[in-house]
């Protein structure tokens, strides 16, 4: 458990920015579209988003457009589907992993920082 406790006093400015920053986001999206917090989630899904959560649910396919869907990678909609089955909305996971990896890529952008920089530095890359 105390390298657990490590790891967060390491990292917790930079997850204090990206949550603080998430939750910013959410709220600005609650307050202008005016809907719950479950009609909202699908609207998150965008761009790329949607043929992830396409190739989640019914996986590679080869008849139509989703056809095309052969040229994205297979690992965020299979952890997608993974989640999906253990519990709830495709959409709800896709979003909750994204935000997951943005976590994940914040530090390790700090770490990649702080090797040629300082930690003033480093902080200010993430943010």
């Amino acid at each position: 458990m105390s390298r657990l406790k490590t790891l967060f006093l390491r990292y917790q400015e930079v997850l204090l920015i990206v949550l603080s920053t998430k939750l910013f986001l959410l709220g600005v999206s609650l307050i202008a579209n005016d809907q719950s917090l479950t009609q909202l989630i699908p609207l998150w899904v965008r761009w790329d988003g949607y043929r992830y959560t396409d190739i989640a649910q019914r996986w590679y396919v080869t008849e139509g457009d989703a056809a095309r869907n052969i040229t994205w990678f297979p690992l965020y909609p299979a952890l997608i589907k993974a989640a999906t089955a253990l519990i709830g909305d495709v959409y709800m996971w896709a979003v909750l992993l994204a935000v997951l990896f943005s976590f994940i890529a914040s530090i390790l952008l700090y770490e990649l920082v702080l090797l040629d920089h300082d930690r003033k530095t480093a902080w200010l890359s993430v943010w």
